[in-house]
């Protein structure tokens, strides 16, 4: 990973220095994460899931590339982020010219994810998840379906929702 501004003009004379290819553009880390994920797939290297930090995880259109692509994945999303319960709708508002808007307006009650651990009805299940220097380290969790919204449209995605003795942490799975 290259921060971008080591691909401004500026920088030419140290991109030559340390032997970074002409050709190369800068990527986000989400984007390079991407690339290798492909690679990998193209090189038959077996794998059943991908897991991320909140870093990858809360980058939509990495999630979304992962479930076109069929695989399954985990990524940790900070506590803000926002989904609904139920499929929003979009509607694109007529501008003060009388022709509908460029940018949709979306419809429906969004919540953040802390919110949702209050929820009513939520099945919440102690799991032992590993042994560990001082016996087995266990988390309760729950899950629900949240809609989460991608440009123009709504996908439907797993809300993991786990709860152990210092934090709560919250993931989204296809």
């Amino acid at each position: 990973y290259l921060p971008q501004a080591w691909f401004e003009d500026s920088h030419a004379e140290d991109r030559k220095k340390a032997g970074v290819p002409e050709e190369l553009a800068f990527q986000t880390k989400p984007e390079l994460g991407w690339q290798m994920i492909k690679r990998t797939q193209e090189r038959q290297i077996p794998f059943v899931a991908v897991a991320m930090d909140d870093l990858y995880g809360r980058n939509g259109a990495l999630r979304q590339n992962l479930n076109q692509a069929g695989i399954e994945y985990y990524g940790d999303i900070p506590a803000n982020t926002r989904v609904y319960l139920e499929k929003p709708q979009f509607i694109y508002p007529l501008t003060k010219r009388g022709t509908p808007s460029k940018t949709p307006q979306i419809i429906g009650t969004a919540y953040e994810v802390q919110e949702l651990r209050q929820k009513n009805g939520l099945a919440w299940q102690n799991l032992r998840l590993r042994t560990s220097e001082r016996g087995y380290l266990e988390a309760t969790f729950t899950r629900l379906r949240v809609w989460m919204v991608y440009g123009e449209e709504a996908r439907q995605e797993w809300l993991l929702i786990r709860q152990d003795a210092t934090r709560n942490t919250y993931v989204l799975s296809n």
